[in-house]
């Protein structure tokens, strides 16, 4: 008997609705800036999965203090890395910009990456010492100081 096997392989594709700043300040409950502390990656559904422990150093918003830890698909394991589009691969003394919702987790769209600007290319580019990274929504660099501005400012406005 002979025969013949095709296999269909579907493409499967996620979409994310990646909301605007404004939309994370009024739907989280916290806002923190901190230092990522500690990460472990482990094997998961997923693939590679990555517990991240966070110094909050400053609190924007809301009761978040101390540490907060959660877990993002993808990392560093042995000789292998994993990355999730859209996502970040934070390391050891990485600073950050989280918000949190009610149960002190961040959501998927709401992870930011503080970078210094060396002196010499802020003048150039028009940025501050610290900018934030935002990988899903692809714009220019944004100034902490002015994201800090915008929380609080919102804050105001709800009370």
């Amino acid at each position: 008997m002979t025969g013949w096997l095709f296999v269909s392989m579907a493409h499967a594709s996620t979409f994310v609705d990646v909301p605007t700043i404004e939309a994370l300040n009024r739907r989280s409950a916290a806002v923190v800036e901190g230092i990522v502390m500690g990460t472990q990656s482990e094997p998961c559904a997923l693939g590679l999965c990555t517990t991240y422990q966070v110094s909050v150093t400053e609190t924007w918003r809301g009761d978040a203090r101390g540490a907060i830890e959660f877990v993002l698909p993808g990392g560093r394991s042995g000789g292998l890395t994993q990355r999730v589009s859209g996502l970040p691969l934070w390391s050891r003394g990485d600073e950050v910009v989280i918000f949190l919702d009610d149960r002190g987790q961040p959501s998927w769209t709401s992870l930011f990456t503080v970078v210094s600007v060396a002196p010499s290319r802020r003048e150039d580019l028009g940025l501050g010492s610290r900018e934030l990274v935002d990988p899903l929504r692809r714009r220019d660099l944004t100034s902490v100081q002015v994201l800090r501005d915008q929380v609080r400012e919102a804050q105001s406005v709800r009370r």
